[in-house]
């Protein structure tokens, strides 16, 4: 039983199968002047066409990257040289990281909304918020947020990569940026995508790829992929009834939902007290069930969640915390199955 979605989700099999086609089509370098290469061009440009009618922007707007992260990194460094920056605790680390190099950053606490925005907006030159949070599914005030940014002539960069899969999103004017990561939505790993609207000097250096603002060969099966992968996103009420009927069989007595607001469809970050969260992932992994501990980029060490705790809710709660996250594969019975074990788990595990 697979809950985990917000860390990577299965490849659809008709995302694998659009990707075979276009491997079988023999070597493809969208830059060869011969007729493999300009066919290959052609398939490149349909796919930028593509992604940018679901966005509604427009396809010179659309770069092709490895993944949410070099996304980030491009847009930060890009927009933010020499400029003072406004951010939050609650980011990602491909944000988070890479604004530590840049001169001038502010760093709000918390959960962004307009009434903790507004008083810090003075002499501000950029803006990075996520849309959603990637461990609460919390989502950011992001129309409010663009329509400031678009009257107040501050760009904004968007970390879209938990936002998008879960629920339809046409990017607002006031978006000066915005990044997504396909593995997230059923799509293949290493392939992602920057929306851009400004002329920005590129991150990765090279070859003149990407109309100049990102060097490298594009990933032409990758790219098919993710174009595939968008196609088929549907709508989110059934994940979302997955989401809720898992949460009316656990949350209670001793079991709270973590993070306050209008969430994404398919998010769950429990707090299960008395309970050692570690020891309860071990568990439930033991018995079919993956979840996670928070962020996938450092579940591996098993740190505490930095999310929980810019909530204020403090070390124990984020400690006994888990996040499920669900997806279109999953099935009302696991849901019912997986609660059943994690009662008894709790049952077993609590002191």
């Amino acid at each position: 039983m697979y809950f985990d979605n917000n860390a990577t989700t299965a490849l659809d099999p008709l995302v694998l199968e659009a990707m075979n086609k276009e491997f079988a089509k023999g070597p493809s370098n969208p830059s060869s002047v011969h007729s493999w290469g300009q066919a290959a061009k052609g398939r490149l440009a349909l796919a930028r066409q593509e992604v940018a009618a679901y966005f509604d922007v427009l396809p010179q707007e659309v770069i092709f990257t490895s993944g949410g992260t070099e996304s980030l990194n491009h847009a930060i460094f890009g927009l933010g040289k020499d400029k003072r920056i406004l951010s939050s605790d609650m980011e990602h680390p491909a944000v988070l990281e890479p604004l530590k190099k840049m001169g001038s950053v502010k760093i709000l606490k918390g959960l962004i909304t307009l009434e903790t925005l507004l008083p810090h907006l003075e002499g501000i030159d950029l803006m990075v918020f996520m849309a959603a949070n990637n461990e609460t599914g919390v989502k950011s005030p992001l129309k409010e947020i663009a329509d400031i940014g678009l009257a107040r002539g501050i760009p904004l960069i968007v970390d879209g990569v938990a936002i998008v899969g879960r629920e339809a999103l046409k990017l607002h004017k006031g978006i000066t940026a915005f990044a997504f990561s396909a593995h997230k939505f059923h799509g293949p790993k290493g392939t992602g995508c920057l929306i851009i609207r400004k002329n920005i000097a590129p991150h990765m250096l090279g070859g003149s790829q990407e109309n100049k603002r990102r060097a490298g060969t594009e990933n032409l099966p990758g790219i098919i992929g993710l174009t595939k992968a968008l196609s088929l996103i549907p709508d989110p009420i059934y994940v979302e009834g997955l989401r809720n009927y898992f949460e009316s069989l656990l949350v209670g007595e001793s079991v709270y939902i973590n993070g306050e607001g209008p969430r994404v469809c398919n998010v769950s970050n429990l707090f299960f007290k008395g309970v050692d969260g570690e020891a309860l992932l071990f568990y439930l992994d033991q018995n079919g069930i993956s979840c996670s501990h928070g962020s996938a980029c450092s579940s591996g060490s098993l740190t505490v969640s930095h999310v929980l705790l810019a909530l204020g809710l403090g070390l124990q709660r984020a400690k006994s915390s888990l996040r499920f996250s669900f997806s279109r594969y999953n099935t009302p019975k696991e849901v019912m199955n997986a609660a059943e074990i994690i009662k008894e788990a709790i049952k077993k595990l609590i002191r």
